[in-house]
């Protein structure tokens, strides 16, 4: 293999592809290449690190003490951490005959100190090192409304006639024209309004246009993310924003223009589930949002953003159907939550439901106890799994009067019993989707003052977190499941649920009522309680464990399996490997703070 060869393929490796010239001609010229047979050892466990190796041709093996493997393939590289602390902490062999690149540890770490982006790379903190994997792909995200076209406003007086008004539409060739008011607001009229207000209403064309405008419209800035662009129409459910630029309108932001610059349709989706008139039609809308999430995990879109979009659409379906089955008397005097990961805004993929049903304080209603079975039986016919622990609105344990889950709420917090315990935690991250909300907000704001009079129970809330062990040896090897689910660790256990209940912890002791885990730790960061880098680094790890238990989901999925917390080290990359092992840590540091905080050790 000649050096042209060498240097064509290092440079196509990350990160040594920002090498160039005398840079890369030096690394080239430090290479050895060796071969190794089959089965072969490459280095022992506990051998001394004195090579850096990249796999050129064939596969090599990593195996710890648990005997789990990780497979490495051309253009890997094996532990640089091992380089730094002088030993390897695993072993290395070859599956079949395979030839590395060899340089040595003095060369390797020489150019890597000397290499600002090498030293970046291999040395640079933990949360930008998640931030930059998580950007490695371009994807809309990154994009501001101001970066892709939109439509410039043509303007028309609130007294000026529909005739005048259509005609400079026909003149600019627009399908809309923009109404000014007086007092600064502004409307809007489009094709399809001309066509049910005044073609089919049979309004003279000498009236105002002002009469048959639509107004408060939703705006957003220019330099706004297109994702958050996309978020509001679907939230409001509209095809058009006002494009605002120093308080000034300057154009009109279309679906179709964001449409073009995307791979999902959600709004579209929206569209379906107001329509929607029949379960299969739901159901429907369900494996819509399916392919959306595949759409944007594909993209590169980071999940919390995703947990945002899913959110807000499974919010319109269960207002949908919670609206579908009450009169507006009921409406008004229930409220519909949902709670767990729904409640917080992080349930991406369907694995069951969460929800109950607040009554007014003296309102009766019979029909009530049905409807909530109907809801529920709804949500299970078009796709969403029954909850196992029977938190659902059909339950009568969670469809009741607000005193009555308030006299719950001090029970737990007075009488503290296994069972009331969890059932008042549950409701810390409640959230209304449909009915009277001020219901929920009442009993949140109830819930805060409890809490605050009574720092014994978030304390023995916080205590959950240090639960179960992180799966992570004393050698940085991972500890995998040896039973039902051989070579897999429960990533819930290990750090989805001691990262959520570590924060809903602190959250709650300082009132912030915001319930989902990202926002609770920005407020955490901003009042103090955590600093801005470790923030950062909760922000990042908690975005890639979610990512990483999606993807391991839509591959069982895929494989007609059940989507489970279980992950295998095994088909992550070596950077995801890396960089989960770095996630445990940080979930370690949590747990280390929140046992200091609350005192835990001194806890009978």
């Amino acid at each position: 293999m000649s050096s042209l060869d060498i240097k064509a393929f290092i440079s196509s490796i990350e990160p040594f592809n920002v090498l160039e010239g005398y840079m890369l001609d030096t690394l080239v010229s430090k290479v050895d290449i060796v071969y190794f047979k089959k089965n072969q050892t490459i280095v022992a466990e506990g051998a001394s690190a004195e090579c850096f190796y990249i796999v050129a041709k064939g596969v090599a093996v990593e195996k710890n003490s648990d005997t789990q493997e990780v497979y490495y393939g051309e253009r890997d590289f094996f532990d640089f951490e091992s380089l730094l602390e002088g030993v390897y902490k695993v072993s290395y062999s070859a599956l079949d005959e395979c030839l590395l690149y060899e340089i040595k540890k003095e060369d390797i770490l020489s150019l890597v100190h000397n290499t600002p982006k090498l030293e970046s790379y291999f040395f640079k903190n933990f949360a930008k090192q998640l931030v930059e994997k998580s950007n490695s792909t371009e994807s809309y995200l990154i994009k501001r409304v101001s970066e892709i076209p939109y439509q410039k406003p043509i303007f028309a007086d609130e007294n000026d006639t529909i005739f005048d008004a259509v005609s400079v539409m026909t003149k600019e060739n627009k399908t809309f024209i923009l109404v000014n008011f007086s007092g600064g607001d502004i409307g809007i009229v489009t094709d399809s309004d001309l066509r049910k207000k005044v073609i089919l209403g049979r309004i003279d064309f000498d009236l105002p246009i002002g009469t048959v405008a639509t107004r408060n419209l939703a705006g957003v800035e220019s330099r706004e993310f297109l994702f958050n662009a996309l978020l509001l129409m679907t939230k409001r459910n509209v095809k058009r924003l006002l494009v605002i630029e120093d308080a000034t309108v300057v154009g009109v932001l279309q679906d179709v223009d964001i449409l073009s610059s995307f791979s999902t349709h959600t709004q579209f989706i929206s569209r379906k589930i107001e329509i929607a008139r029949s379960d299969d039609e739901l159901r429907g809308v369900l494996h819509d949002i399916d392919t959306v999430i595949g759409n944007l995990l594909a993209e590169g879109v980071k999940v919390k953003h995703i947990c945002k979009l899913v959110t807000e659409l499974n919010s319109q379906l269960f207002k949908k159907i919670y609206d579908s089955l009450c009169t507006e008397e009921i409406l008004q005097n229930t409220c519909l939550i949902v709670m767990g990961s729904e409640g917080r805004g992080e349930q991406i993929l369907r694995t069951d439901q969460d929800n109950a049903i607040i009554i007014k304080d003296g309102y009766e209603n019979p029909k009530i106890k049905e409807i909530a079975s109907k809801f529920n039986q709804t949500l299970i016919s078009i796709g969403y799994p029954e909850c196992d622990g029977g938190v659902m609105a059909k339950n009568p344990f969670y469809c009741k009067t607000i005193s009555e889950f308030k006299s719950d709420i001090f029970e737990a917090l007075n009488h503290p019993k296994a069972s009331s315990f969890l059932n008042s935690a549950i409701l810390m991250d409640m959230r209304a989707v449909a009915g009277n909300s001020e219901l929920s907000s009442a009993l949140v704001e109830y819930l805060h003052a409890s809490i605050k009079g009574n720092p014994n129970f978030i304390a023995r809330l916080a205590g959950g977190s240090l639960s179960f062990d992180t799966p992570l040896g004393i050698f940085n090897n991972f500890v995998v499941d040896k039973r039902e689910h051989s070579g897999e660790l429960d990533i819930k256990k290990g750090a989805v649920f001691p990262m959520v209940n570590s924060i809903r912890a602190l959250a709650n002791e300082y009132g912030i009522v915001g319930t989902n885990t990202f926002e609770r730790i920005k407020e955490l960061n901003n009042i103090a309680i955590f600093d801005r880098e470790f923030a950062e680094e909760l922000i990042e790890s908690y975005n890639f464990i979610l990512e990483i238990r999606l993807k391991e989901r839509l591959f069982k999925i895929k494989k007609g399996d059940k989507a489970d917390n279980f992950i295998s080290p095994s088909r992550l990359s070596k950077l995801e490997r890396d960089v989960l092992k770095d996630v445990f840590k940080i979930v370690d540091k949590l747990k280390r703070q929140i046992f200091a905080h609350y005192k835990l050790g001194y806890m009978s």
